[in-house]
């Protein structure tokens, strides 16, 4: 086996281009790895009003939570949607309020879109609200009166203004107030 001068200059060449190839990879993790590890050890700064929001959200989120499961696991979906017909309402709406709310509330309480998350669910809690309006105002009266969803009516809509808090795993850009 010969190895003239066009052959090697060929290997010569090939070798430079994957060398090239080599570094400029190199130089393109080491970048990205870079980023990433800037973007790890800087700490976000929070304030206590992203502290307080948090604290807001979660609880929401929590409440949503809790709302679902008592449709669910006490008066049972059935049993909702028979409520719902009652009220004037397709029995059929109780399924995707139910999810709305769950997942809702699962949203919330991990802080994915938050804000926009309490903004759809504002009218949920308009309708509860409107369905306990002859009730009274106070919540422990016969059938629950409009004070308790009114107010986490509320508070859905003080979060949309507020923001998503502090340790939000996807923050809510769009939609968002600025005024």
């Amino acid at each position: 086996m010969t190895t003239g001068p066009a052959k090697l200059a060929r290997n010569s060449e090939a070798n430079s281009e994957a060398n090239s190839k080599t570094k400029l990879a190199n130089k393109l993790a080491n970048k990205l790895a870079n980023k990433l590890v800037n973007k790890l050890a800087t700490k976000p700064s929070y304030t206590s009003i992203d502290y307080g929001v948090t604290l807001l959200r979660l609880s929401l989120g929590v409440m949503w939570i809790a709302h679902a499961m008592l449709k669910l696991l006490v008066f049972t979906l059935p049993g909702t949607a028979e409520f719902f017909v009652s009220i004037g309402y397709p029995g059929v709406l109780a399924y995707p309020v139910f999810a709305a709310e769950l997942g809702g509330g699962l949203a919330l309480l991990f802080g994915v879109y938050a804000r926009q998350v309490a903004l759809a669910l504002m009218p949920v809690m308009a309708v509860a609200a409107s369905v306990h309006f002859a009730n009274g105002w106070v919540h422990t009266s016969p059938n629950g009166g409009w004070e308790y969803p009114v107010f986490l009516l509320m508070a859905s809509l003080a979060l949309w203004l507020m923001g998503d808090g502090a340790f939000a795993l996807r923050r809510s850009p769009r939609f968002s107030p600025n005024f």
